[in-house]
């Protein structure tokens, strides 16, 4: 698990329905490079994190050029674990393992990682990504 002391944890709580279905639908979606079918699932009006996740940046453009950074050369893999609501009774938070490869079949990358969405009128409003 992501150790943050001040961040709250995840609680067991009830979905939004439809939520978790639409969620790994879109990361189905991401990982068979599927776009267009990942943004009906997606606000265009969407904060998406940056490619260094660093800021946001808003629209379907900004999620292009996300999922764009993270396959440039490399095998990645990024497979939800647990879908959750946050505590705050609104987010939700999905906690994945990510693998990435490079061409020679290294590991590059091997984490746990937490995306935290926002939904509105079930779509995806804002994500925020929360790496160890």
């Amino acid at each position: 698990m992501i150790s943050d002391q001040n961040r709250p944890e995840p609680e067991a709580a009830p979905l939004p329905a439809g939520a978790e279905r639409m969620l790994r639908e879109t990361y189905l979606a991401f990982q068979k490079r599927d776009l267009k079918h990942a943004m009906k699932h997606i606000r265009d009006d969407v904060l998406w994190p940056t490619p260094d996740e660093r800021s946001h940046g808003v629209g379907h453009d900004a999620v292009k050029a996300w999922r764009e950074s993270q396959f440039p050369r490399k095998d990645s893999r990024l497979a939800p674990q647990e879908i959750l609501l946050d505590r705050d009774g609104f987010s939700i938070v999905v906690r994945c393992h990510q693998l990435v490869r490079d061409k020679s079949d290294a590991v590059v990358v091997d984490r746990k990682i937490e995306h935290v969405y926002e939904l509105r009128e079930g779509l995806i409003a804002r994500m925020i990504v929360r790496a160890d």
